[in-house]
């Protein structure tokens, strides 16, 4: 403000204070313009045609009396300090105006020179520093605004959309660029008020003000781009230039660029803003760029795990014939070695057989995986869990009893009904059951429990197995993941069985049950919810 003429707003319709206000102003040494207006109507015309630095304002006027009068002319200088000129019976009615926002207010008769003049150089002063304080204020809560934005959508479009319209409106720029590096070569990527045949012929990577950003590495604030040696006309008009390289992870990706027509708008405190907002564009458009490659990368699995996938249906299907094959054919062989005393070959044709079922078994799993995520919906019906648990418990009873292993069912007198597909299920249970004897030694104990927990139905198999080693505990559930143990190491498994059930019981909604103790033995099984119901009673 210091050498600068003030341009101020008399509005007093009385002439001889008018007179007074002028020559007081004068005596004191304030460089200034005045002008003047009777009533509230002149006000608004006055306003309306210029600026002012500040209003003095008289608050009793031919057209508008007391609070409304300053009211009326905040609503028409919301920016400007105002000054109350008041009589002294009238001290209170300031006192409301400076309330409502007046810089301050002074009483006629009662003002000295210096008083009053000091009185506007504080309230221009005042204001220009609120001015000030509510732009900075603006520009950080728009840093914050872009950050908040570009975090929640990672597309490098969308990122160069919102940085471009950030930047020209923290500049009030004219022109802008943003520029990205691919590979080495300059790509375009969002302008305004550029047109392609401008910029035709012009290497920004290597010429002028951009290049020797990007060469340096070091933002550019050109004022008077006509004294700058390395300036390169692109837009006539434009009088500054602002260059800034794009950095991120010490790695150049770009760079923005911006023109304007007047000079005071590159101040240095737009220059450190942009500085600022250029960090943040060149970290979000990195992290865009990352995301696109992890999403095409992604998508490149997918590919992958479906023409895996593919590969394996396609084989184990057909596997399933020559598997056949072979089980057909080495049974006609043990018929027509049945007499020969040859232990040998006999014992070759078990191999034979014992290799050609876990063949089979291996194919069964798969194709049960497979079938499983192949379905779109679940046969959902009405199942009587004690029903499935029975014949899970009378089909397997015949193993249990090869090892002589104590093999008990338990299960309440009310049938559990819950709502599954009923085949998924049995599979579940069947699956559960034989490996329990499978892992199970000989006299050991196996038990069956079914019951309602916690406002579901619990299906469990308990053993007094060889039990899971606890640092192979947490990959149990992964396909073809097989627990192994100095005891089990003979014992042959797919990997595939658990991964089946847990899938399953997460297709119905339910959790999978475990607790395992190496060398004490395992339980294993499943919760499933009654959806919101409570058991059903057989038939109903």
């Amino acid at each position: 403000m210091e050498g600068e003429q003030l341009r101020l707003l008399l509005v007093e319709d009385d002439d001889g204070y008018a007179r007074i206000i002028p020559r007081a102003l004068t005596r004191s040494g304030l460089d200034f313009e005045l002008a003047r207006a009777t009533s509230m109507e002149e006000a608004r015309r006055l306003t309306r045609e210029g600026s002012f630095d500040a209003v003095l304002l008289d608050l009793s006027l031919p057209d508008s009396e007391g609070k409304n009068t300053f009211v009326d002319m905040r609503r028409l200088v919301s920016d400007v300090p105002i000054i109350v000129l008041t009589a002294i019976d009238d001290r209170r009615l300031a006192l409301d105006a400076v309330k409502a926002g007046a810089q301050d207010y002074l009483v006629k008769g009662q003002v000295d020179l210096l008083s009053l003049a000091r009185s506007i150089r504080y309230a221009v002063e005042r204001q220009l520093n609120q001015t000030e304080q509510n732009r900075r204020i603006a520009r950080l809560g728009l840093l914050r605004d872009v950050d908040d934005e570009l975090t929640r959508r990672l597309d490098i479009a969308y990122v160069l959309r919102m940085a471009m319209d950030a930047a020209l409106r923290l500049s009030a720029a004219s022109a802008g660029i943003i520029g990205i590096l691919e590979e080495g070569n300059l790509v375009i990527s969002e302008d305004i008020n550029y047109a392609p045949r401008l910029i035709a012929g012009i290497s920004l990577l290597e010429q002028g003000i951009v290049g020797r950003a990007l060469r340096q590495r070091q933002a550019q604030c050109v004022t008077d781009v006509s004294q700058d040696p390395d300036y390169i006309q692109i837009i006539k008009e434009t009088q500054a230039q602002i260059a800034i390289p794009l950095v991120s992870q010490e790695r150049l990706i770009g760079f923005l660029n911006l023109e304007t027509r007047n000079p005071t708008r590159f101040n240095p405190e737009t220059f450190e803003f942009l500085k600022l907002l250029a960090a943040r564009i060149a970290t979000h458009m990195d992290n865009a760029r990352l995301y696109e490659q992890s999403q095409q990368q992604l998508e490149q699995l997918r590919q992958l795990e479906q023409i895996k996938t593919d590969m394996i249906r396609i084989a184990t299907h057909d596997l399933r014939t020559p598997i056949s094959n072979i089980m057909g054919y080495n049974y006609l062989l043990r018929q027509a070695l049945c007499d020969d005393p040859n232990a040998d070959l006999c014992t070759y044709v078990d191999a034979i057989d014992h290799s050609a079922e876990r063949m089979r078994t291996i194919t069964d799993d798969i194709l049960s995986l497979e079938r499983l995520e192949a379905m779109k919906a679940l046969n959902v019906q009405r199942v009587n869990l004690n029903e499935l648990s029975q014949r899970a418990y009378y089909e397997c009873r015949e193993r249990a009893q090869q090892k002589c292993q104590q093999f008990d069912l338990d299960i309440p007198r009310r049938p559990l009904i819950a709502q599954g597909d009923p085949a998924l299920l049995y599979e579940a249970i069947s699956n559960l059951v034989n490996n329990a004897i499978k892992y199970t030694p000989e006299r050991g104990q196996v038990q069956l429990r079914l019951q309602t927990r916690s406002g579901g139905a619990v299906f469990e198999v308990e053993d007094t197995g060889y039990g899971i080693p606890e640092d192979q505990q947490a990959r149990l559930f992964q396909p073809f993941f097989r627990a192994r143990s100095e005891e089990t190491m003979d014992i042959d498994g797919t990997g595939l069985g658990l991964h089946l059930v847990k899938s399953i019981v997460e297709r119905h909604g339910g959790q999978i049950v475990f607790h395992s103790v190496y060398g004490r033995g395992s339980t294993f099984g499943f919760r499933l919810p009654f959806k919101g119901s409570t058991p059903l009673k057989s038939g109903g």
